[in-house]
């Protein structure tokens, strides 16, 4: 394993906790199942793209939990690792998504496993957004974005991606939906219809997406990231429309 990508492994792994423990909205998802990485740890590493589900799927009460799952980052062998989310409904598409995204960047090797950066807004694993929502109902959903914010940080600053594209793009209960209420420009008066870009407004308007001139993350701030919200994977394939934000 590359020595910086192992010493950046280590450093989450040793930080998350102590970053989701100093909130009391989001301790209570270490002892219960969850996983930070939707990749193989190949892919922590500065890249494009930073690719953002909702949560991982399950049942959240059965499997590893989330402390120890983190415990275990540094450890892992991707060369005898299968992708994560191998199997599932949503790998077919996020190859097809890998595909296009590859189009962009002719110098990435085809080995998009090991390149393609994959995690999720929430650690907390669930059946679906109905249930999490359910599960932490305690706040408002923002309340949850702010406690966990701080963690993305830490891997942005890690990926440093010009693009986040987020699979889950509905108006109320979404990746997208929520990224969009906790960055957008208090000052820019802009409404939710806007998100609508106009370049893919005629082809496909369920594409979406917004841009932060200056993200603040751990080490610094990265300038003009485009978020981008796309259906979800685990029902659509992505829409080749998206190529005019890439």
């Amino acid at each position: 394993m590359d020595h910086n990508r192992r010493k950046d492994l280590e450093s989450l792994a040793d930080d998350a906790p102590a970053i989701l423990a100093s909130c009391k909205l989001a301790q209570p998802w270490l002892k219960r199942p969850g996983d930070i990485f939707q990749c193989k740890t190949t892919a922590y590493r500065p890249g494009r793209y930073y690719v953002m589900g909702f949560n991982p799927g399950g049942k959240g009460d059965a499997g590893v939990c989330l402390q120890s799952t983190l415990e275990q980052l540094p450890a892992i062998n991707d060369k005898k690792a299968k992708h994560p989310l191998s199997g599932t409904r949503v790998y077919g598409n996020l190859k097809k998504l890998a595909c296009m995204l590859r189009a962009h960047d002719p110098q990435e090797p085809d080995t998009w496993e090991d390149d393609l950066f994959i995690t999720n807004l929430f650690p907390d694993a669930s059946m679906g957004v109905r249930a999490w929502k359910q599960q932490n109902s305690h706040r408002p959903a923002r309340d949850y974005v702010s406690a966990v914010w701080p963690l993305h940080q830490q891997m942005l600053s890690v990926v440093r991606p010009s693009y986040v594209i987020a699979f889950g793009q509905g108006s109320r209960d979404s990746t997208f939906r929520y990224l969009w209420d906790h960055l957008k420009d208090e000052d820019s008066h802009k409404t939710w219809d806007q998100t609508m870009n106009p370049k893919t407004k005629a082809l496909d308007p369920t594409i979406k997406s917004f841009t932060v001139s200056e993200l603040p993350v751990l080490s610094g701030t990265l300038k003009n990231v485009t978020f981008i919200g796309i259906r979800h994977l685990s029902y659509h394939a992505p829409s080749d429309t998206l190529r005019c934000l890439l």
